[in-house]
């Protein structure tokens, strides 16, 4: 298992050393990580990663995710203390297991379900980096450290005539060493300077915790588009760190003046209002992973956001549909269609999950055309969940799947990563969706 740098080493350590000490002083802090179903989650988490690691497949929608999978094992390792402070269960992973896949850990990586790469490499679900996020989360919930206020003063922005939007997700993982290859992020945002949008948005994530440090050099540091207007959704890996970086740099950088310092927003044009929405802040789910839509002021403003004759074009960074697309019985689906309603939305664009995905117009009766934007930088490759006999499932239309330009053999499983161009003009959209290396690999042609 890969160990910490010294600099990450010494941050968790200390992270972990708070959290025990005021467990210890507060027994029932605990407890109620525990009632929210961490232990649970992590213990889920660990089984479909020792699925994948033996290149069994998990049922579809089986609880946990992968880059948590070792977690169990790392703090029981790394951070005894506070394993036993916070009763965390035992781990049935071992690091003799995970030495028995070492050659292929080492080599391309063990490719999941979901498309994420199981590596030791910057970013894959090894990195020890992901350790440090469950610790900004734990000191969050528990009060080490104070979680930002929620703003309730949204900006709402009318602009008028054709305007071109770049969307693109997941995208805050800074300047890193990708083993030689320029890494996505900054290619990402070539491609995205070149074009010259109106509008840049960011539908959320930065890694590997939202930091102050990390909001700057792994976001701001490298956000270069010529936008006027530039917004940016509150994430889960943002809110890890209870979103201190987010709302007091992110937001108050000028390149994000347009945004007021409030996480949600509306953009009406001459054809749409776009609505950008905060799923992070109200989430109560395990490691904010289902994202939320609960919260009475942003209720309010999408009741106050008049919509009539328009169409609606939502943005969330957590995802409305499973991954597969199929039938939507997520939670957030159902609270963004409830505050909308008798409306829904026609256009639906998130995160979150790591792939590049088009569902298909035809599902759920021609309403809502869910895009999936989540494969702005992270290494990522192609989801065995969204195929079948080697051909895409019948809800997706498109897959980014063009394989990464590389003769390095640690990289022979990654797909380019990417983003989106929307060009309106009046009630028509035209959607092109752009790998990190400038090319259209999808298109879908303008539509009233």
């Amino acid at each position: 298992m890969p160990q910490f740098s010294p600099e990450q080493m010494a941050k968790a350590q200390s992270l972990a050393t708070a959290i025990a000490a005021k467990i210890r002083a507060n027994p029932g802090l605990a407890a109620r990580i525990q009632a929210r179903g961490d232990h649970a989650f992590l213990k889920d988490s660990e089984v479909k990663f020792r699925q994948q690691m033996e290149f069994r497949n998990s049922p579809a929608r089986q609880p946990g995710v992968v880059e948590f999978g070792s977690m169990l094992l790392r703090t029981a390792r790394d951070f005894p203390e506070l394993h036993r402070a916070m009763a965390l269960p035992s781990a049935t992973l071992s690091e003799a297991e995970l030495d028995l896949h070492q050659l292929a850990l080492d080599a391309s990586g063990i490719v999941s379900g979901e498309g994420d790469i199981i590596g030791t490499g910057k970013y894959e679900q090894l990195d020890p980096g992901w350790a440090l996020a469950l610790l900004h989360h734990w000191a969050t919930l528990i009060g080490v450290y104070s979680t930002a206020s929620f703003g309730t003063t949204p900006v709402r922005i009318k602009l008028s005539g054709p305007l071109k939007i770049a969307l693109v997700g997941d995208w805050g993982t800074g300047v890193w060493d990708d083993e030689g290859l320029v890494c996505p992020a900054v290619q990402v945002m070539e491609q995205i300077v070149r074009l010259k949008p109106d509008i840049t948005i960011h539908l959320g994530d930065v890694y590997y915790s939202g930091t102050t440090g990390e909001e700057q050099e792994n976001y701001l540091a490298n956000w270069l588009s010529p936008s006027p207007y530039n917004f940016s959704l509150n994430s889960n890996h943002e809110m890890y760190d209870g979103g201190n970086g987010y709302f007091s740099v992110l937001l108050q950088d000028p390149r994000f003046a347009a945004q007021a310092g409030t996480s949600y927003f509306s953009i009406e044009t001459d054809g749409f209002v776009i609505l950008g929405l905060d799923t992070a802040y109200y989430d109560t789910s395990s490691l904010l992973l289902d994202g939320a839509l609960t919260d009475a002021a942003q209720q309010q403003f999408i009741a106050n956001t008049n919509t009539s004759g328009k169409k609606i074009m939502v943005l969330t960074h957590h995802n409305g549909l499973p991954l597969d697309g199929s039938a939507p019985t997520t939670p957030l689906w159902s609270q963004v269609m409830a505050s909308l309603a008798p409306r829904v939305p026609d256009y639906w664009y998130w995160g979150h999950l790591h792939s590049g995905i088009v569902y298909s117009s035809t599902a759920y009766g021609d309403k809502t055309r869910a895009r999936c934007l989540g494969h702005g930088a992270l290494p990522t490759s192609v989801p065995g969940d969204l195929m079948r006999g080697g051909k895409l499932l019948p809800l997706v239309e498109y897959l980014a799947n063009t394989p990464l330009q590389s003769t390095n053999p640690d990289q022979g499983n990654r797909v380019m990563n990417g983003f989106a161009l929307l060009t309106l003009n009046g009630s028509t959209i035209r959607e092109e969706f752009y790998n990190q290396a400038g090319v259209v690999d999808y298109s879908v042609p303008a539509a009233p």
